[in-house]
């Protein structure tokens, strides 16, 4: 009877935690290695194992267990029953499909996506236990384990088709963010996108136009609710954009405002304390971006043609990211952009946004590797307080992007007073035109609606194109005193109105941007537009100019330019100066004249402000020398030369105290040892430099003797 006993008792353990049926199955592919098995019905959770040799049941510990998932992990569940099934239904599924356009995953099945960051890659063996009632069956055999699995580093977050449109120009896209750096307790790891990318476009080159939505407007744009279908791309978007650009749409509905929550949160989605803020919503965007800029997708997005769109929540995601990663976007559109100045709205439950600003943040993008974690200055909270103190941060990069924005004056949700006001009633020192940020806009009599306004469309240029920062225009409006403190009924637009010729619309003659040159004719617009107030100022008018993203325009610290402004039609300039670059490569044109026939502004680089000479030792200051041309390409003439009333030959440089000239990169390396060329009448010792193998950059010039040495800067500009 004892035996009968101890019998049932083990049959009844094996059926709780003896070996499971799980056919563990998995497929490496772009960096991801994609773990399916078959649920086991008493299990609620599920570990998995990794080791770079076969897992036995002594490597069933911590260190190299690589996740712990719950049962049901083929469903969709962060999303598809969202809005009634919005997205379900629109995929046709709730389940995962990890093929493009394949069958989807069973429910009887799971799943996990584990992302090899592992230097080089290599093969990996991994183990599935099932977890019942919080115990883990750790008994091991081939249909719980899997291996070698040969598996390659994700140096790039490739996404797999989920589904597509009836004629196939809207797709849905699944990206797995890489699980062991990820919190999936507020959305999960894995994210729908929709690109609307037509069939005929695929491996051509297009403008990427990515689209950020207002609080709670998740899915809306690319999913007919009716029809509970994907639109095709012809479907969404303006007529200006949709024609032949890529659109990315951005889809947020756990409320993180395209930006990022905390690392732990409370059962009410609050931060725990100590908490760091990752910048989470922002990477698994870029995910995208850099997906389809890396020509690894069916489509071939333009790296300098990224274009960022959004209003209210959109509005304030634009913002940032542009602000946070100002080299990503050629520019951006954001209408009515929310900050926590309405406590009410940003105290509501599940709102990522009002993150205590206490909070250390951490960004996740970089683009030298896969997931970055840097600690920065990044906080969501006190919005507008973050975007006047990251201006200062971003001002002198060389790609910033061109801001177009626009506010309602009728707008108390974002805080009129608090956001709008500040910008348009100072349109000489606000925090844009303060640091020399290229931007436009205005203000219109709205509330909280999407009505762009005010932008200018000679901002709307790819990244690799030079634009420019205006301020203190005359032809800008007056934003009301009634509109200072509080809501009022105004209208008005700042640095619309002042174009200036791009290469894709010239006024009147194609731009030049060369190392030495900068050419563009501006002209002031005094016709009707339907976004901005009809024009009632003088037909000339003035404006500070700040060129910005120069391609090849000589633009380091102490440049000196010569300018001059030509009337359209006339041979004598108006108006001309001088001005110097200051110890960022910034310079400003001040009060130049614009009219409705146009002007031309020429910039010409006078001195390239490297030309500096440093001398050590007593000897050397018998001597002096010369480089010309400099800037130069690819050949320039370095001369050694006599000074003062005791003159010692220049040859005596050389002969008798053992000289050479050396040419030396920025960085101190040594590029190439000079011999003399020539010694004119004992004054003169030149040494010519073909720098035709050499790339552009800045070379030091290095005349040395035992006695001291000579050091200048030459520009190669090809």
């Amino acid at each position: 009877m004892r035996k009968i006993v101890v019998f049932c008792m083990l049959a009844y353990m094996i059926v709780l935690y003896g070996t499971a049926h799980a056919d563990v199955e998995a497929e490496h592919k772009n960096g991801q290695t994609f773990l399916t098995w078959n649920d086991i019905a008493s299990a609620s959770q599920y570990r998995i194992y990794r080791s770079f040799t076969p897992v036995t049941t002594s490597d069933l510990i911590e260190a190299k267990r690589i996740a712990q998932i719950d049962s049901g992990s083929t469903y969709i569940k962060h999303f598809a029953d969202l809005n009634n099934g919005k997205l379900k239904a629109a995929l046709g599924t709730g389940f995962f499909r990890i093929q493009y356009l394949g069958v989807p995953l069973a429910r009887e099945q799971e799943l996990l996506v584990w992302t090899c960051q592992d230097s080089g890659g290599g093969d990996f063996y991994y183990a599935i236990t099932a977890v019942t009632d919080g115990r883990e069956d750790t008994i091991l055999n081939t249909m719980n384990t899997v291996g070698p699995v040969s598996e390659q580093e994700c140096l790039m977050v490739s996404p797999v088709e989920q589904a597509c449109s009836e004629d196939s120009s809207g797709h849905v896209f699944m990206f797995w963010m890489p699980f062991d750096k990820w919190n999936k307790q507020l959305e999960g790891y894995a994210y729908p996108i929709y690109i609307a990318a037509k069939k005929e476009w695929k491996g051509v080159k297009k403008r990427l136009f990515c689209d950020l939505h207002g609080r709670g407007d998740y899915f809306s744009a690319w999913i007919d609710g009716a029809a509970a279908s994907i639109k095709n791309s012809d479907a969404i978007g303006s007529e200006e954009v949709k024609k032949s650009n890529l659109r990315i749409y951005f889809d947020d509905p756990y409320l993180s405002w395209h930006f990022g929550y905390a690392d732990s949160l409370t059962n009410r989605r609050r931060p725990g304390s100590h908490s760091i803020v990752f910048n989470y919503t922002e990477y698994r965007n870029w995910c995208a971006i850099r997906w389809l800029c890396s020509g690894n997708a069916p489509w071939i997005a333009d790296d300098n043609w990224v274009c960022l769109k959004g209003g209210s929540m959109g509005g304030s995601g634009s913002f940032t990211f542009a602000a946070h990663h100002p080299d990503i976007f050629a520019y951006i559109e954001a209408v009515a952009s929310v900050t926590n100045g309405n406590q009410s709205i940003m105290n509501s439950d599940g709102i990522m946004w009002g993150i205590d600003q206490s909070l250390e943040c951490r960004d996740l993008i970089d683009n030298s590797r896969l997931i970055g974690n840097k600690a920065v200055d990044l906080r969501s909270n006190s919005w507008a307080n973050v975007r006047d103190s990251i201006i200062p941060r971003i001002f002198k990069n060389d790609t910033v992007p061109f801001y177009h924005f626009s506010n309602g004056t009728q707008d108390g949700i974002v805080s009129w007073t608090e956001q709008g006001a500040p910008i348009w009633s100072d349109h000489g020192s606000n925090s844009f035109a303060r640091y020399g940020m290229p931007y436009a806009g205005g203000w219109s009599d709205n509330g909280h609606e999407p009505v762009y306004m005010g932008h200018n469309p000679c901002g709307k240029v790819g990244r690799n194109h030079f634009v420019l920062a205006l301020k203190n225009a005359a032809s800008d409006d007056t934003l009301s005193a009634a509109c200072i403190n509080a809501l009022c009924h105004d209208t008005g637009q700042c640095n619309a109105r002042i174009l200036w010729s791009t290469m894709e619309n010239p006024v009147v003659s194609a731009p030049v941007d060369s190392a030495l040159l900068l050419s563009t004719t501006l002209k002031l617009d005094t016709g009707s537009r339907s976004d901005i107030p009809d024009y009632a100022g003088p037909q000339t008018v003035t404006v500070d100019i700040t060129p910005r993203r120069l391609q090849r325009l000589l633009h380091f610290p102490h440049t000196q330019f010569y300018w001059k402004n030509t009337a359209i039609g006339e041979a004598i300039p108006i108006q001309s100066g001088t001005v110097e670059a200051d110890e960022d490569g910034l310079f400003t044109i001040e009060g130049f004249s614009v009219s409705p026939q146009g002007n031309e502004l020429g910039i010409i680089v006078t001195d390239s402000g490297i030309i500096k000479t440093q001398k050590r030792g007593a000897i050397i200051e018998m001597f002096d020398m010369d480089i010309n041309p400099n800037p130069f390409n690819p050949h320039t003439v370095i001369t050694i030369k006599s000074r003062g009333s005791d003159r010692c030959p220049a040859n005596e440089f050389i002969n008798q105290h053992y000289g050479t000239v050396q040419i030396h990169d920025i960085k101190g390396n040594l590029v190439e040892k000079l011999e003399a060329t020539r010694t004119i009448a004992h004054d003169f010792t030149e040494y010519d430099w073909n720098a035709s193998k050499y790339a552009s950059g800045i070379y030091v010039i290095v005349a040395r003797n035992r006695n001291g040495k000579i050091i200048k800067y030459a520009s190669l500009v090809k």
